[in-house]
């Protein structure tokens, strides 16, 4: 046999391997196709109007009466925003909450924003509730107070000169008209 022929002989040998290693990998790497199930509009409405709506149910609101879930949103919806600030803003957090406050919480929010002064340096703070605590809450009650602990970033100057502090946001909320709205602000 000529040195020629036996090239031929282990080249052929090494494609048929690579060959036969290659269908190996793809068979068992292959994707199976998608199947595409079609279910007709008539079955899909008849299915729905058989079982119902379908809630998702947080585990730790499951066990909380519902009046305390929406005492709790809202201290945390007027929280992050009444204790959020930007002097770029023109109080532009106060005035948001103003559907969410009373009257007479109002009034004294107005009166606060026109004796203070904005400052010409930035000043910005961005605060998230970390802890709201709820008292044991019914139907039937009026009034609540609920304690909201803050993580305040505090930006003096620039955005990246940030100072963060821990401080306890105390919400006197009233119940007006079926709707729960915060009647005080005090920072303890």
């Amino acid at each position: 046999m000529s040195r020629r022929n036996k090239i031929i002989i282990v080249v052929v040998a090494v494609l048929l391997i690579l060959l036969a290693l290659w269908l190996l990998w793809s068979r068992f790497f292959r994707v199976a196709p998608e199947t595409i199930i079609v279910i007709p509009e008539d079955e899909l409405v008849a299915d729905i109007e058989e079982t119902g709506p379908v809630e998702m149910i947080d585990a730790e609101e499951s066990s909380r009466a519902p009046v305390e879930v929406s005492v709790d949103s809202l201290a945390r919806t007027f929280a992050e925003r009444y204790a959020s600030y930007s002097n770029e803003s023109d109080f532009a957090n106060l005035h948001d909450l103003e559907p969410l406050m009373t009257e007479s919480m109002w009034a004294e929010t107005e009166v606060l924003i026109d004796s203070l002064e904005v400052e010409d340096i930035y000043h910005g703070v961005t605060s998230r509730a970390i802890t709201i605590t709820v008292p044991a809450m019914d139907d039937n009650d009026l009034m609540v107070s609920v304690e909201v602990v803050m993580q305040r970033e505090d930006a003096l100057g620039s955005p990246q000169n940030i100072e963060i502090k821990y401080e306890t946001l105390v919400l006197d909320m009233v119940k007006e008209s079926g709707t729960w709205k915060v009647d005080g602000a005090t920072w303890q």
